[in-house]
């Protein structure tokens, strides 16, 4: 069976997520910081009348953070929290097409190297000669959660 999956770039290494999560992909919009937010919690946006946190997942997966550049876009994600369907935003260089990706080619994480950081991986797949890290948007929420970081 084949899942289908959202492709986007953080810092030239593309990313995927699965498409039963996205709700729309946004163009940049301002941000507004909440004090005493965790690092990786850019701040909340305005989508469709609801207070939406957005992710910067640059602190999450090791890599230096950068300002936005042309063509960030924010994607809307929906996610199960305590019970209930959470809207969350996540900031992406870069969004490019939705795929296909056949279970087969999906390998897991090597398990050299791997740390409690890297948890939220949920598979490799290597599509048309690249890589593609397929995370889950629970094991992030996770991982933001063991590093005693609070998402409200």
């Amino acid at each position: 069976m084949a899942e289908q999956y959202l492709t986007f770039d953080i810092q030239n290494e593309r990313y995927g997520i699965l498409v039963s999560q996205v709700e729309v992909v946004l163009e940049m919009l301002p941000i507004t910081r909440v004090p005493n937010s965790a690092p990786s919690i850019l701040g909340v946006i305005n989508h469709r009348g609801s207070v939406v946190p957005v992710l910067d997942l640059r602190p999450i997966f090791g890599i230096t953070v950068q300002d936005t550049i042309m063509g960030t876009s924010i994607i809307i994600a929906e996610m199960k929290y305590a019970n209930e369907e959470v809207p969350l935003g996540i900031l992406a260089d870069q969004v490019y097409e939705v795929i296909s990706i056949p279970d087969e080619d999906i390998e897991a994480q090597p398990s050299i190297g791997k740390t409690i950081k890297e948890s939220f991986i949920s598979g490799i797949a290597k599509v048309q000669d690249q890589f593609v890290i397929l995370f889950s948007l629970e094991r992030i929420l996770n991982v933001i959660l063991k590093d005693q970081l609070i998402l409200k």
